[in-house]
């Protein structure tokens, strides 16, 4: 017998997801439009504002779960809680 080994398959990376608040941006600011009355009901934004707005919200979100995780350590605790 020879010491032919099988071919193994290449596995698929998988895309590294980001984190996009697109859908809720745009929600809101459909919700803000409807409320004026006099607005559009077919309201668009261009993606570079959609960056635009979407990078502070990005931000935001770290910098509340980065606070939560170290107050979680100094609580000796694994979850963060309301207390």
């Amino acid at each position: 017998m020879s010491d032919v080994k099988p071919i193994q398959k290449k596995s698929e990376r998988k895309a590294k997801r980001v984190e996009t608040y697109g859908t809720y941006i745009l929600k809101v600011l459909k919700a803000i439009e409807s409320e004026d009355g006099k607005g559009q009901k077919d309201v668009g934004v261009s993606k570079r504002c959609m960056e635009a707005m979407n990078s502070p919200v990005n931000d935001l979100f770290e910098r509340i779960s980065t606070e939560a995780s170290i107050l979680a350590r100094k609580s000796h605790h694994v979850t963060p809680s309301v207390k």
